[in-house]
This record gives structure tokens, sequence and C-alpha cells, in this order.
């Protein structure tokens, strides 16, 4: 799907009619939009959002006063959001529109096909239909500010799965396999009055228990996951509010960082505390032995020296003296002398070439051992101070967040006591919640194994005793289809999951300075970021928003088949524009250009509406030869020329953002070529 064209009327800062025109070029899909703040870059927005959901961003202030304020006093009672777009070789025309006084939009779509018809769909239909283009649950990920990317979250949680699993055209096979297995049991059940066996008709009672606590646990932890995210919203929220009031916003931003050092700390510690858990398991069991066997070597020395001649001198030697009857001192040894006599004597205590090679062997074993003994002592001693250090600094950071939050306490406005209580507890909430989530999801996995073994043991039983009954043949042909089914959706998903962390990976390792990679659990869709060393990894702020822009634009351009390895979908993914308000607000600067770049080559249609201060010439360069629009939202004012008046330049042009000695107050988009 892309959006060919927007006409606004009378909505917000936009007077009268609107009509703005987006590049819808395979070759250049990406449309800039550059405008100070306040010009009407988040309206644009939300005309859009609005048009196809009946909803609004959650920054967007004042939902309700939607009619352009002049438009009103002249008497307009209306404001309306008309979209053109095309999926294919159809296109539509959408509609929505807010009376003044009614509480509810009005909305319309009228269809085009091939030949030029119109055909206008059911008023009762409207939303559903808009749901196959843009499922109003998955608007935030097509259709958001910038700086919302930050609160996503790639932790597996179960909306997270459902929206990825919904833009795959997942839902339906999902739905498809489910009623498919009603079906099953249905036909379970049948055959079970019919053969009137207990233990079966207790198995397919225990599997409905069993079935309703997975119903209820699925359905709890989205309800759980819901007012998550509605608490943590409210701490958002707070601390905003807090960092606003001018005598808490250096101790909130105090707090701010001595969290995200702490979360840092306490990472670091648990990974110096695997460490020597590791080197532990591995080098222990060689220093106990070192301790054990570390006297043997005195009595090695002490029978090494009770030899008549020092090591390595050994029989072979006294045996060439006699032969050759001179000692290699040059004394004569006569045969039956006295000093002959002596070397045979002394013969039997001689060392052997094979006692030397034991002797050298073990010593070398000593060696070893005496080695990793000292190295382990000076290992685990810097273990223990690194340990160390980071249970100061964990302490020094709590420290300073208690100590600001008491000065927070302590300021003597009720404002303030009232955003940290409401804060305090949303907090609590979101601690309560998670335990309570962490709960029912052992309970989902148990139940999950308790139906699976019942299932084994039912299908047994039935296949025992029902081998030619029409119930069993008919559900063994529903098995079969579910089983078909389950297995072409278990490959595609496999599929899709490989190739989604392929892409995020590749974008990692192009665009971050470390070798970062990302696994997707197939479970819980949670994405794990990984070194060079395949251990798991917390990134830092800015590398997580680079990942998190990565997700999205694999996402998007593994549906529009934008991406390296193409999947071969069994369903119908979504295609939408990726449209972007502040896109890079929250990056670092150096992240912006790969993001942007990554974005452009990905997305089947790209909008970009940027603050006037973040577009640059990096930027423009970097897309032009992806950029098929390009426009500036001016704002007109009444009232004589300001001495500051910001301007861009494009294509070797300075171009004003801001008129005045308007008429009114309002926006309008140039077109620049």
């Amino acid at each position: 799907m892309k959006i060919d064209s927007i006409q606004l009327i009378n909505f917000r800062n936009f007077y009268g009619t609107h009509e703005i025109k987006l590049s819808v070029s395979d070759e250049k899909p990406v449309t800039i939009f550059i405008g100070e703040n306040g010009a009407g870059k988040t309206t644009l927005l939300n005309a859009i959002f609005w048009a196809f959901t009946g909803g609004f961003s959650s920054i967007f202030e004042n939902p309700h006063l939607l009619i352009n304020k002049d438009a009103a006093e002249v008497g307009e009672k209306k404001c309306s959001v008309l979209i053109k777009f095309s999926d294919g070789a159809d296109k539509y025309i959408l509609t929505r529109a807010h009376h003044d006084g009614h509480n509810k939009s009005s909305l319309s779509i009228t269809r085009l096909d091939q030949n030029g018809e119109s055909n206008i769909i059911n008023s009762d239909l409207t939303s559903t239909y808009l749901n196959k283009f843009i499922p109003e649950k998955l608007a935030n990920w097509f259709i958001f500010d910038g700086e919302a990317v930050g609160r996503i979250k790639l932790d597996g949680s179960h909306n997270f799965k459902e929206d990825i699993r919904s833009t795959f055209g997942f839902t339906e096979i999902v739905d498809l396999i489910t009623r498919l297995n009603e079906k099953i049991i249905e036909l379970t059940k049948e055959q079970s009055k019919l053969l009137n066996n207990k233990e079966l008709n207790t198995i397919i009672e225990q599997i409905d228990e069993y079935q309703e606590i997975l119903e209820e646990s699925n359905k709890r932890i989205k309800k759980i996951e819901e007012n998550i995210a509605i608490w943590d919203k409210e701490v958002r929220n707070a601390n905003s509010e807090l960092s606003g009031i001018e005598q808490s916003k250096p101790l909130q931003s105090q707090i701010d960082i001595a969290e995200y050092k702490l979360k840092e700390l306490r990472e670091a510690k648990r990974k110096k505390e695997k460490e020597q858990k590791e080197y532990l398991i591995k080098n222990y069991p060689s220093v106990l032995l070192y301790k054990k066997i570390k006297n043997a070597e005195k009595h090695i020395v002490i029978k090494e020296s009770k030899q008549a001649l020092p090591h390595p001198f050994g029989t072979r030697l006294i045996d060439d003296i006699i032969t050759m009857n001179q000692c290699i001192c040059g004394t004569k040894i006569s045969p039956g002398s006295k000093e002959e006599k002596h070397l045979i004597d002394i013969k039997g205590q001689g060392s052997t070439s094979l006692f030397d090679q034991r002797l050298s062997k073990i010593r070398g074993a000593f060696s070893h051992l005496e080695i990793v003994s000292k190295s382990f002592h000076i290992q685990m001693d810097s273990y223990i101070d690194d340990i160390g250090n980071y249970e100061r600094g964990i302490n020094d950071q709590m420290d300073v967040i208690r100590i600001s939050n008491e000065k927070l306490k302590g300021i003597p406005q009720n404002k303030i006591n009232e955003l940290l209580s409401n804060r305090d507890q949303a907090t609590a909430k979101i601690a309560d919640a998670n335990i309570e989530k962490g709960s029912k999801l052992n309970q989902l996995n148990e139940a999950r194994k308790k139906i699976t073994e019942l299932n084994n043991r039912r299908d047994v039983i039935l296949t025992l005793q029902n081998k030619n009954s029409a119930l069993q043949i008919e559900r063994a042909e529903y098995e079969q289809l579910k089983n078909f089914v389950s297995a072409q959706f278990e490959r595609q998903e496999q599929e899709v999951l490989s190739v989604l962390g392929n892409e995020i990976s590749e974008v990692l390792n192009q665009y971050l300075t470390k070798h970062y990679s990302a696994k997707i659990n197939s479970d819980t869709y949670k994405i794990t970021t990984y070194d060079i060393d395949g251990r798991d990894v917390s990134l830092s702020t800015g590398e997580n928003q680079v990942l998190k822009f990565a997700v999205i634009a694999a996402i998007v351009g593994m549906a529009g088949s934008k991406t390296k390895t193409i999947v071969d979908w069994i369903s119908e993914p979504i295609v939408a524009p990726l449209i972007f308000d502040a896109p890079f607000s929250v990056n670092d600067a150096g992240y912006r250009s790969g993001i942007a770049k990554n974005l452009a080559e990905l997305a089947s249609q790209l909008v970009f509406l940027f603050d006037s201060d973040k577009w640059n010439s990096e930027l423009s360069n970097l897309l032009s030869s992806k950029l098929g629009k390009f426009y500036i939202i001016v704002s007109k004012a009444k009232g004589v020329k300001k001495p500051e008046n910001k301007s861009i330049f494009y294509n070797g042009n300075s171009y004003s953002l801001n008129e005045y000695d308007a008429e009114r107050d309002e926006s309008f988009c140039k077109e620049l070529t």
C-alpha cells in the first residue's frame, strides 16, 4: 500500500484546503518535510494516523481541538482529512471528518477498481476494511513520532509478538490452526461419548481444564502487559513533569543519570561474577592438586641426592668408563683396581635414563601446577577487586538516587510530592505486575506441557479402540490438515525470524563500531544481542536506538521484499508507508546517517518530518538518490517580522520557514524542486 496524496481541510494549523502529494516511485520512495517547532509536522503525522485509525499519537496535545481556530471563528464546524492511496492496481479514497459537537468522527472509503468504477464501502465495514491495510494496533509501527522509538520494547512481550505476527500475516494462520484444533477437540469428545471409556473421559476433562488455564493465562498476560504500558507511561509523564519544574530538574537529571549508570554497573558486575565462576571451575582443581602434592618434590630431591652421580649422569657413563679403562677426569682405571671396584659399587645407585625421563615429566607437571596456582590467586584477587569496585559504584549510585529523591521530596511543593507519589506507585505496580506475569508464564508453560502429554495419551486410546469409525477417520483428516498447516507455519516462522535476525545483525555490524549480532527467540520473539564471542551483551542507549530502528526497517523491508533475502510468504504481510516525525531526535549524530540510509533502502514508501535544525547537508547528500519529493512547512504569523528568522538551504538556494504580517496564524506546505 502507498499513499498518493493527503488533503487537509481546516485541520489544526492548516486553514482552508491543502493538498500534498507524496512520492510513490519505487526508485525514489522518500518524501521529506522540513519545518520548525510548531509549524505542523506533528499535526501532519497525526492527520494521517487519525485518518487510518481514528486515534492519535501519544504526544498529540488537545486531540479534541481539531478544527482550525480561525475557521471555527467564521462559523466552520467541520474539518477533514482525505487520503488517496493505492494497493496494487486498486485505488482508494479515505475520508475522515470531525464535526463540532460530535464525539465520534465520520469515516468513508471509496474503492476505484482497475476499470475506474467506484464502489463505496459499506459504512459498517469501513474500520474492518481499513485493518487489512494498516491494522489499528499496528499503526504505531508505521506512523509514529521518532521519540517514541525509545519506548519500543524488544523483550518478547505478548503484545510485541502479536504485532510482529500481524505484520507478517501470521495471525490468520495461527487462527486457522486454532480453529482446526477446536474441531479436533469437538470430534474427540464425540468419540469419547461413543466409547464410554473412563480414562479417555478423564483425559478430555483434564485437557479442558488445562485449556482454560492456558486461555486465562494468555488473557491475563496480555492484560498485565497493557497495564504495564499504562503505568510505564505514568512514570515517564511524571518524570517529564518533574524535569520541567525548575527546582527539581537538576535532581531529576541526577536520578536519570544515576539509574543509567546503576544499570550498567549491575550488568558489568553480573558479567564479572560469571567470569569469576567460570575461571574458578576451570582452575581450582589444579590449585587443590598442587597443594596436595607439592611436598612430593622434596622427596624427589632427597632421592636424587642419594645418587652417586648427579642428574643427568647415569649407568651408561659408568659402563663406558670401565670399558675404556679411563675416567672422564683422566684417571686410569685398571681391571681389578680399587677404582673399578668403587665404580661397580656406585653403579647400583646411578640414575637411569628412564628414571630421568620420569623425573623430567614430574618436574614439568609440578612447574605447570605451580604457575596455575600462583596465577590463580592473583586472578582471583583481581576478580574480587573488580567486583568490589562495581559494588562500591552500585552503592554510590544508589546513594545518589536516594539522596536526590529525598531532596525532591523535601521541596515544599504539593505538585512535586504528588508527581513523586504517582511515579512511585506506578513503579511499584510495574514491579508487582512483572512478578505476576512471571507466575502466569510459568502456569502457561506448564499447561502447554500437560496438554501435550494428555493429547498423546488420548490419541493412543482412540487409535486402539476406534480405528475404523467414521469419527476417527474425520478426526484423522482434520489432524492431518492441522499438522500440515502447523508444519508450514513453523517452517515459515523459523525462516522469517532467521532472516529478520540476519537483517538486524547486518545493520548493527554496518553502523556500530563493535561487532554485534542479533538473534530472535522463536517462542517469545525476544531480540537478544551478542558480541563477537557469542556472549549476550547490553547495548548502550545510542546503540539500542540503532537496534530498534534496525528492527523497524527490517520488518518493513522484509514485508515489502526489499531485503537481500526474499521470503517466500505463505501469508500476505502488511506493506505500508513508513512515516516518521522527528526521526532521529533521540539518536547520536554519528548514527543518524546510517539509520536514514537503511530506512530509505528498505521502506517501500518513506516519509521523514525533520526539525529544521536536524536537517543538514550530510543527510541531504545521503538521501538524494532516494528522494522523490521535498517540502518545507512554512509558518505564517500575524505581526511584524522577528529578527531571528529560520531558513534552510536546498539545491543551492535559501528558503525561509517563516512569513509575517499574515492575515492569520497558520501553516502551509511548499514543494521545492
